[in-house]
């Protein structure tokens, strides 16, 4: 019941889906006052959270960052586990193979620790994330691809029912436990955004020997330059829909007592 609300709310918090609510209620509305109002909060949901500057201001507080811009956690040593969080692919059944999307720099770069031996071994946690298609599970379909593209079942511990964050914490640790310690040092790979939420359910699930490697930031560096401040950007619309779903992902956890 929770996974499926979760994704209700994924769609429900859309910025666009605000707006264009509210623009077919200025569409309907009879009152010429409302209809001014209504259309007035449109242009301005649309302006806000296209806008590219005022999305580094946000976006950019929320994501995970060291403290030390210039720490690097595979220079610490080498970790037992790369643990990457899934949620990164679609699976196109045509072509039989895995569609990346931009969140899989979470794979990648588990993969560049794992080829620069910063990592013993890659743990890959994602079963299906499909109210849809629940038969197709991420994980089983990570382990081929990553096979294909010479990475041995030595080096690969796949968890493939998980659906949620709060479940690839318990199911990874489920996982870890059957099978030696999950408290040796360990990398938790996830996208910069997601990351808070990710580190607090695994914190939660007892990993007490976990370093953050956060990914794929939608804020890199603040920059003031003209069409930063003023041209909308789909990308930064996309990142506040993250940004929202995170935050109130986040709330919802530790209302739940998840993290």
């Amino acid at each position: 019941m929770f996974y499926i609300l979760g994704k209700l709310l994924s769609v429900i918090l859309f910025p666009i889906v605000w707006a264009f609510v509210l623009l077919i209620w200025c569409w309907r509305t009879k009152n010429i006052q409302r209809k001014k109002y209504l259309l007035i909060s449109v242009i301005l949901i649309l302006f806000i959270f296209s806008n590219e500057f005022i999305t580094d201001m946000t976006i950019g507080k929320w994501e995970f960052r060291y403290d030390n811009k210039t720490y690097c956690p595979e220079k610490e040593g080498i970790y037992e586990y790369g643990i990457v969080l899934g949620g990164m692919t679609w699976y196109n059944t045509q072509t039989n193979k895995p569609q990346f999307l931009r969140s899989s720099d979470r794979l990648f770069q588990a993969i560049w620790l794992l080829k620069q031996h910063s990592i013993e071994k890659l743990v890959f946690t994602g079963g299906s994330g499909s109210l849809t298609s629940p038969e197709i599970k991420e994980g089983k379909h990570i382990r081929t691809w990553l096979n294909q593209i010479g990475i041995a079942d030595s080096l690969l511990i796949i968890e493939s029912e998980s659906n949620t964050t709060h479940e690839n914490a318990i199911f990874t640790s489920h996982l870890l436990d059957s099978i030696g310690n999950k408290n040796k040092k360990s990398l938790l790979i996830t996208s910069a955004a997601h990351m808070r939420r990710a580190l607090a359910c695994f914190k939660h699930e007892g990993f007490n020997n976990m370093t953050p490697y956060p990914t794929d930031y939608y804020c890199s560096e603040f920059r003031l330059e003209l069409d930063h401040c003023l041209i909308p950007s789909a990308d930064a619309l996309y990142a506040n829909h993250i940004l929202i779903h995170e935050i109130i992902g986040y709330l919802m956890y530790k209302l739940m007592g998840y993290c």
